[in-house]
């Protein structure tokens, strides 16, 4: 093989790797704060993309816990911080409603290059809570409180849609059949939603790796 035909057979795998680069993956966080929008009344189908929330107050972040307890202490690593609704940042953490519902509304702009995807979550809740995608419930925890930590980890990814997406959140202060106020409130979130590469692309990437380590034939 002489010198020139080494260097296009080189070439193939250095342009299947810069094509693999020009993809656009998908890599979204969603965490619960104040970017969420919460009510303390019930709204019919307020689950679903249908609904108007634009008159729902904006959730309040970094909601307080009387008890310290982080965040990370029921998903470990999470950046995600308390929330529950209180219109007006009035609550200490103990005397906030006993009931909240929460909307998050979101654009996913889904091409060839960006499937598959892949759609996951840990939530939590003091006490009991129902998570929805696009109206769909995807998790129920009625334990009464008593059910904490990892467990609460869900694949929502056959829920997802191109396009606008809305998670839903319906949380409760005692038990899910009977709020009441059992001492704190929260809600908590850490979502991704993110693209997977196919074996097939990781295969390509892994030729272009080689290719560009070869970069100067003898002779």
């Amino acid at each position: 093989m002489n010198k020139a035909m080494r260097l296009n057979v080189l070439g193939v795998p250095a342009l299947i790797f810069s094509s693999a680069l020009m993809a656009t993956p998908i890599d979204i966080q969603i965490t619960s704060g104040d970017e969420w929008r919460s009510t303390d009344t019930l709204v019919s189908g307020w689950q679903t993309l249908g609904v108007d929330d634009t008159s729902w107050a904006q959730a309040r972040g970094d909601y307080p816990f009387v008890s310290s307890a982080p965040p990370q202490t029921y998903i470990p690593g999470t950046s995600a911080t308390y929330m529950w609704h209180d219109p007006n940042d009035s609550s200490n953490g103990a005397n906030g409603p006993n009931e909240a519902f929460f909307r998050y509304t979101f654009e996913l702009n889904l091409t060839a290059s960006s499937l598959p995807i892949l759609g996951q979550a840990f939530i939590d809740a003091d006490d009991d809570f129902e998570f929805f995608v696009n109206g769909v419930s995807v998790f129920l925890d009625d334990s009464g409180g008593f059910t904490h930590g990892p467990s609460h980890f869900v694949d929502f990814t056959t829920h997802l849609q191109n396009g606008q997406n809305v998670f839903g959140i319906h949380a409760v202060d005692g038990k899910w059949i009977y709020p009441q106020d059992w001492g704190h409130e929260w809600a908590l979130i850490d979502a991704r939603i993110s693209s997977v590469p196919e074996p097939s692309t990781i295969a390509l990437l892994g030729l272009g790796l080689l290719g560009l380590g070869l970069t100067r034939p003898k002779g």
